[in-house]
């Protein structure tokens, strides 16, 4: 999904292969459930980035950019883990 502001409203389940959530120029609002069964989740706004819903990744990460604040208010699982044993990379300017 790519837009000025992009809402997830409906649950996303992807299969393989990367899942892109991408703002050019706003937020990204993550409302509904999304999964990837095989691949990365990658969330990218030019402003903000807020998780409302449950985001998973069984064969990939979970990488978050926001160009201003990120907000996690739910559960975020990912089956490859980062350094430190964290599944959620989060990117903030803020």
């Amino acid at each position: 999904l790519k837009g000025s502001d992009v809402s997830v409203n409906q649950s996303i389940a992807s299969g393989g292969g990367r899942v892109l959530m991408q703002s050019t120029a706003g937020d990204v609002d993550v409302n509904s459930s999304v999964a990837s069964g095989g691949g990365e989740i990658l969330v990218k706004a030019a402003g903000d980035v807020s998780l409302d819903a449950p985001v998973s990744s069984l064969g990939g990460r979970v990488v978050v950019q926001a160009g201003n604040n990120v907000g996690v208010n739910a559960e975020v699982d990912a089956e490859r883990k980062l350094r430190h044993g964290t599944t959620l990379s989060p990117l903030a300017g803020r």
